[in-house]
Parts: C-alpha cells; structure tokens; sequence
C-alpha cells in the first residue's frame, strides 16, 4: 500500500513539474507576443517601415564581411582514372567518395594499390 502511495506520489511530482515547465514556455511565449505587439504599435505611431527597421538591423549584423573563400563553387576539370576494378572494368578518379566496390575489397584486406592503374608513359 504504501509502495503504491510513493509511486503515484512519483508520478504527480513529475506531471506538476511537467506542468510548470509548460506553463514558464507559454508565459515566455505570450510576453514575447505583447513585446511584439508595443512594437508594431511604436512603428505605426512614428511611422516607421519593417523595411527600414531591417535595413538597420541588417547594417549592424553586417558590419564585418564574412571571408569568402576563393575555391568554393569552382568545379574542378575531369581528372584521369587511377584504378579499376579487374573484372567489371569500373574506373574510379580518386577524387569523391571511395566507391563500394573498393570499399570492399578494402574490407577484405586487399590494398588500394592492387586497383592502381599504370601513368601513361
């Protein structure tokens, strides 16, 4: 009896501290809402526009230019073969993500540098 009594005791503190939780998320959310409300009504009373309120929201935010990185975007040119698998004849660059065929070899022990194809000479 009292077992039962400390368990459902278990099960209201967890629903009451469920509760709480909820009732601080929906407090924060309806006082973000009224936060809100005030300011479209300053806007309209000064007649300012979301427009120039994102111009100087973005103008502060941007100040600092990210660093653009010179070789994002390029695509690199065709590059020759440098293995093949022996018996379907499926070439792989080495660039990119290793294909299954090689990845299992690999994982049968066999080394990469069985599958490397000869340079032109």
């Amino acid at each position: 009896m009292e077992l039962r009594m400390d368990i459902a005791l278990k099960n209201i503190d967890a629903q009451i501290k469920s509760l709480q939780q909820e009732q601080e998320r929906l407090m924060a959310t309806l006082r973000r809402t009224e936060e809100v409300r005030k300011i479209i009504v300053l806007m309209r009373d000064t007649a300012i526009t979301p427009q120039e309120v994102a111009e100087a929201f973005g103008a502060r935010r941007s100040a600092k230019p990210k660093a653009r990185n010179p070789n994002k975007g390029r695509a690199r040119g065709p590059v020759a073969a440098k293995y093949r698998h022996p018996t379907t004849g499926e070439i792989w660059s080495g660039r990119g993500r290793t294909p299954r065929w090689l990845v299992a070899e690999e994982g049968a022990g066999r080394s990469r540098e069985e599958y490397r194809l000869q340079p032109p000479q």
